[in-house]
């Protein structure tokens, strides 16, 4: 049996509980379960806020955007026939 297993074997399951060393364990053992499980809690909690936030913005900041080249004013071309129709409609063509 490994020399580092075997001690701890030996404080984590001593016969005697009033033991100092046995105290120290389980205090030392219950503090690194609670650290760790806030931890894993946080963590969890913070990739959902992520996963929300970027949906939210998703539909402010599309995929694909057009910007002018170096300050250059951009003037968008009227392509005949894609104006809106009578009735308020639109046409438009891939």
């Amino acid at each position: 049996m490994n020399l580092s297993l075997r001690i701890a074997r030996r404080y984590l399951f001593a016969k005697k509980s009033t033991n100092a060393i046995n105290l120290i364990t389980g205090i030392s053992v219950l503090g690194i379960s609670i650290g760790t499980a806030a931890l894993i809690l946080v963590l969890s909690v913070f990739n959902g806020f992520e996963d929300l936030i970027q949906s939210l913005f998703s539909n402010f900041n599309p995929d694909v955007k057009i910007t002018a080249v170096r300050g250059k004013p951009f003037i968008p071309v009227r392509v005949p026939g894609s104006g809106p129709k009578p009735g308020g409609r639109w046409n438009s063509s891939p």
